[in-house]
C-alpha cells in the first residue's frame, strides 16, 4: 500500500530531476501518500511552468539583443560612413570621433582619448572650454556655435559643433555633431 506508491513517486522524482515532466505517478488516495503525491504533482507542475516561462523569457531576450546587435551595427555604419564629424567628449577627453572627425584632423584612432584642449586652435579654446562648462553646469542642454579645430599639422579647421550633454558608459558626456 505504501511502497508501491513510493517507489513510482521516487521514479517520477528521478525523472523530474532529469527533465521529463511526463512520467507516471501513482493515484492520489486520501491518505499521507496520497497527500504527498498530489504535492509532489503541483510542485512539477511548478517547476514546469517555470521552466517554461524562463525559456521564453531567454528566447525573447535572445532576439531583442539579436535585434538590438542588428541596430547597433546599422547605426554603427551610418555614424562611421558618414560625412559629418560625430565626436563623444567625457571627462575632458575625447572618448569618440568617427573616422571623419579623424580625417579632418589628420588624426588617427591614437588621438582617442586625448584631452579636448589638444584637439583645439589654441586661440578658440576659451569660447570651447565655455561652451563645455555651460553643458556641463547645465546652462544650456544644447549649444550649437563655430570654432577652429587643431589639424595635426598646426593648421586651423573651422567647424560648426552642435552638441548637447548625455550620459554615456553611466557617466555624464557631451555628444555631438561637427560640420565643415
Amino acid at each position: 500500500i505504501v511502497r508501491r506508491p513510493l517507489g513510482q513517486l521516487a521514479k517520477a522524482s528521478a525523472a523530474l530531476a532529469g527533465g521529463d515532466f511526463a512520467h507516471a505517478l501513482p493515484p492520489v488516495g486520501n491518505d499521507e501518500v496520497g497527500q504527498l503525491i498530489a504535492s509532489f504533482a503541483g510542485m512539477r507542475a511548478a517547476v514546469e511552468r517555470s521552466q517554461h516561462d524562463l525559456k521564453r523569457e531567454i528566447a525573447e531576450r535572445r532576439k531583442a539583443e539579436e535585434e538590438s546587435s542588428v541596430a547597433n551595427a546599422r547605426f554603427r555604419f551610418l555614424v562611421e560612413q558618414s560625412l559629418v564629424g560625430f565626436y563623444i567628449l567625457q571627462e575632458g577627453k575625447v572618448a569618440y570621433a568617427n573616422p571623419y572627425l579623424l580625417e579632418r584632423i589628420g588624426g588617427n584612432d591614437e588621438d582617442i582619448g586625448k584631452p579636448v584642449r589638444e584637439w583645439i586652435y589654441p586661440d578658440d579654446w576659451p569660447l570651447v572650454e565655455e561652451n563645455i562648462r555651460k553643458r556641463t553646469d547645465g546652462e544650456v542642454s544644447r549649444i550649437h556655435y563655430s570654432f577652429r579645430l587643431l589639424a595635426k599639422d598646426g593648421s586651423p579647421v573651422e567647424v560648426d559643433a552642435l552638441g548637447m550633454v548625455t550620459e554615456y558608459d553611466g557617466k555624464p558626456a557631451i555628444i555631438g555633431v561637427m560640420l565643415d
